[in-house]
């Protein structure tokens, strides 16, 4: 972005072009030009591009030019994209070039995406408070070289389909820009989560992901924040406390007779 005195300088000659000069701006942060430079100009918003569309361009030209990938791994260019045919085409030509036959296997290495896999694992360990399971996946994930900020906002993706699929259902595919999961969310029913419990768990994950950015450990980070969303929004249910209870009188009684 140019500064103040540059601004003011392409101003001047905005104000007094040449004949010959046709000046074409383009920004996405059009909030950080000043506003006597937006008032001289037409401005023209373009939209993202639609999802079918970008699979379509991107069919012809991996005819074109023989390049060997699956329709699903074209799918998952499309959406991880977000709207970019510029950015939809060359990741398309960096698979060409990465591997002979692109599947969507080679495109989560690529961009170093989270196995949609370990996400749902996540999530079930998460809601049958399995503390080892979370543990151990998440140091699967650590030793296996995996961005654990991209395991955090995979997770937050994750719940965000879950909370559209737990309203709208199937219609959650054509309301949501983009979607990994909503089959699979669908299969499971959510898990059998209502509502307000997976608003809950979002709302945990959003505020733990912004504070992720500012961890120096961010291993231990994550670990302590899917464990406290697991006690937090799962508490034990009153039979397993009761269980725990005499569990505990049990000992204390013991303990007392040894004395």
């Amino acid at each position: 972005m140019l500064s103040q005195s540059a601004f003011n300088a392409l101003l001047k000659i905005m104000e007094e072009p040449p004949e010959y000069v046709i000046f074409i701006l383009a920004t996405t942060e059009i909030d950080k030009i000043p506003q006597t430079v937006v008032s001289r100009c037409q401005t023209f918003n373009f939209k993202k591009i639609k999802i079918d569309d970008m699979i379509e361009r991107l069919k012809k030209i991996s005819k074109n030019e023989e390049i060997k990938i699956s329709n699903e791994a074209i799918l998952k260019i499309a959406k991880s994209s977000n709207g970019s045919m510029r950015d939809a085409i060359s990741l398309l030509d960096k698979s060409s070039i990465c591997f002979d036959e692109t599947e969507i296997e080679n495109l989560d290495e690529l961009l170093g995406n989270i196995n949609k896999n370990y996400i749902l694992d996540l999530s079930n360990s998460i809601t049958k408070r399995d503390k080892s399971a979370i543990i151990k996946l998440i140091n699967k994930l650590y030793t296996d070289g995996k961005d654990l900020e991209k395991v955090f906002s995979s997770l937050v993706d994750f719940y965000h389909e879950m909370l559209f699929v737990s309203m709208f259902k199937e219609e959650a595919k054509s309301i949501l820009e983009s979607y990994e999961y909503c089959d699979d969310l669908l299969e499971l029913n959510c898990q059998n989560l209502n509502y307000e419990t997976i608003n809950l768990i979002l709302e945990k994950l959003m505020t733990g992901y912004e504070k992720m950015k500012y961890s120096s450990n961010k291993k231990l980070f994550l670990e302590l924040s899917l464990l406290k969303i697991s006690q937090e929004v799962f508490p034990l249910k009153k039979k397993k406390i009761k269980k725990r209870k005499c569990k505990v009188m049990k000992i204390f009684l013991k303990m007392k007779k040894s004395f």
